[in-house]
């Protein structure tokens, strides 16, 4: 499928072959995509395309080898593998995401599977994701998405050694080899991201302001991944890269002589260099030689790490993290250069060699990953934990290639599904159900028959305790998202001996409907949230709220009744309604309902009106 939306821009969306009509979305989103190969086809925008994806291009994309060890896990699951390829893949991200809430929008509606989907996206494609489940919020409209996964994405930033793009800049005047580097390093979608820059009007900040007020997805699990450990992932007593060729002057090669230099040094740079000076210690050193007809003419440059590294709290080029192989991808590009000169045979300068540079520098740091804010030197394991703003987070042990997926983390992002997905599937629910709160449960087209008990699995409430700080925590989600309880069938919140009352929290997500023929009981210290776009209709049955329960109706939401009706309020319970909540059929309070509705209620009931 080829989704054009919102002018020029457009995406290829592919879906794995199953054999059936599209089931339950599992969407991945692609990273950054400097498209350096000028490649494009059918199944392939940029560099990275479908084949990529599946892992059958494991040379070019090493860290893609296991991918087809979570897809057909992802299958086994019930899950549709999905990927989303964008057409600008070095784009404004913010751009990019609302081209994603088009296609996330496409996929519900043409999926013939009422269960939730995923969706997740590997560098930058985790901002995008994270971007459109947001931007869908904020609009009140369900992404349908019971997981958000992020693989080692840079949510506070991203690096690219300064020194390393200090050369890239003064060399790539010359075009070859290096100039498409150059604009790489130049792309929008780079320049939201690198924490550290040459360009000037650096758009970096304001786009981390941006992902900061928008925040994270409410409506889902948020899980995140770093390819990143804690130990430092290049030796800080060597430079990331030091090649030197002397080129003796003569009259055989036109006067042409000197040496040719190329250094890169870790930020903040070498202290001890000779051209260091005091607060200005040395990231990189381009020496070229002169004379004659050299056709790379350059004078001396030395390049400074003008921003410091204190923001940090350390090296970015040293820091743990996700790997990237830049200084490779250099030496490569700068021999290619060297040979598509076609220097005569006393100018032909040997190759940067692997013995010349340092292979591996931190790309993405395990903290931004994982979304904690700098600075992150002397971070530990247990901060990695505590302080990310996702419910879980998996980090490696030793440092891995940015992006890269293996058994370790395919195995995390299983048992998250695990914890996501609903012992009670979609249909017809008879008999008696005792569902623990274990995981995040998303609720979604269910009928309940006979009795479904939502409890918590550790909270518990006793008959003297304040209202609990903790639920177990339910959702309907609209996929679509209808939970009724016939007329025999009864849900119920909490529950069980007097004297230990487990509680729960059953939020109808916007675009949702809960409706009540049977009974509903909330049991003390339960609640029941209508979120804005979510309706609670009460169509002939039982409301029936136990001491210090909540009902809260959110701006937006709806109530609605029909038919004989009865709502039991005891003491200490709570039904809050914001003052935008639609009440049907009648305007004063005791007309909220139908006219042959009961409305009982004892005393201290409490009513609060927003």
């Amino acid at each position: 499928m080829t989704l054009t939306s919102l002018g020029a821009r457009a995406a290829n969306v592919y879906l794995m072959d199953t054999g059936a009509e599209l089931g339950r979305p599992f969407v991945f989103v692609e990273g950054i995509d400097f498209g350096l190969s000028g490649t494009s086809s059918d199944l392939q925008l940029g560099d990275f395309g479908w084949a990529a994806f599946n892992g059958c291009s494991s040379d070019q994309y090493p860290m893609m080898a296991n991918m087809p060890v979570l897809l057909d896990s992802l299958m086994q699951r019930g899950f549709h593998p999905v990927l989303v390829d964008f057409e600008a893949g070095t784009g404004d991200i913010f751009a990019n995401a609302e081209l994603l809430v088009d296609i996330l929008t496409h996929l519900k509606e043409h999926q013939h599977d009422a269960r939730p989907m995923a969706l997740g996206g590997a560098s930058m494609g985790g901002q995008i994701a994270r971007i459109a489940l947001r931007m869908m919020e904020d609009e009140g409209a369900s992404h349908c998405s019971q997981l958000y996964l992020s693989l080692d994405s840079p949510h506070r930033g991203a690096n690219i050694p300064i020194g390393l793009q200090q050369i890239i800049a003064a060399l790539s005047s010359n075009g070859g080899a290096v100039g498409p580097l150059s604009a790489a390093l130049s792309s929008t979608a780079a320049r939201q991201l690198l924490l550290k820059q040459l360009l000037p009007l650096n758009p970096r900040q304001a786009y981390q302001d941006s992902l900061n007020t928008l925040g994270w997805p409410q409506w889902c699990r948020n899980i995140g991944i770093a390819n990143g450990a804690l130990g430092p992932v290049a030796d800080p007593n060597q430079p990331l890269l030091d090649f030197e060729y002397a080129i003796l002057s003569s009259e055989a090669l036109g006067d042409i002589g000197g040496l040719l230099d190329l250094e890169i040094h870790a930020d903040p740079g070498s202290i001890t260099h000779p051209f260091a000076a005091p607060f200005a210690p040395v990231t990189s050193l381009l020496e070229m030689p002169s004379g004659g007809n050299w056709p790379w003419p350059l004078d001396l440059t030395v390049g400074h790490d003008v921003q410091g590294a204190a923001a940090w709290g350390g090296s970015l080029d040293l820091m743990p993290g996700g790997t990237r192989p830049s200084l490779h991808q250099f030496a490569e590009a700068f021999n290619a250069s060297l040979a598509a000169m076609d220097l005569p045979w006393p100018l032909q300068i040997p190759a940067i060699t692997a013995d010349e540079y340092q292979p591996l520098h931190c790309f993405i740091p395990t903290a931004s990953a994982l979304g904690i804010a700098p600075p992150w030197e002397g971070i530990t394991a247990e901060q990695l934990v505590t302080d990310s703003p996702f419910d879980d987070v998996h980090f490696a042990t030793v440092n891995e290639p940015h992006s890269e997926i293996n058994p370790a983390n395919i195995q995390f992002v299983l048992n998250q599904l695990d914890l996501t997905e609903c012992p009670i599937p979609p249909g017809d629910l008879t008999g008696e159900v005792v569902l623990n709160d274990t995981g995040d449960w998303f609720l979604t087209a269910l009928t309940v028959l006979g009795r479904l008990c939502l409890q918590s699995a550790e909270q518990e409430f006793g008959a003297d305790a304040a209202a609990p700080s903790s639920h177990g925590t339910f959702e309907i989600l609209s996929c679509p998202g209808l939970l009724t309880v016939g007329a025999e069938g009864i849900l119920e919140l909490g529950g069980g001996a007097a004297s230990e009352m487990a509680t729960a929290q059953l939020t109808v997500r916007s675009g949702s409907i809960l409706r009540i023929e049977g009974q509903l009981v909330l049991h003390p210290g339960s609640e029941l949230v209508l979120e804005s776009g979510a309706t609670l209709q009460i169509a002939g049955g039982i409301l029936d709220q136990r001491p210090h329960s909540t009902i809260q109706a959110q701006p937006g939401s709806t109530i609605e009744s029909e038919g004989h009706n009865v709502w039991a309020q005891a003491f200490a319970s709570q039904l809050i309604l914001d003052a935008s909540v639609t009440l049907f059929e009648h305007s004063q309070w005791h007309h909220h309902f139908s006219p042959e509705a009961r409305i009982w209620t004892t005393s201290h009931c409490g009513f609060e009106l927003h």
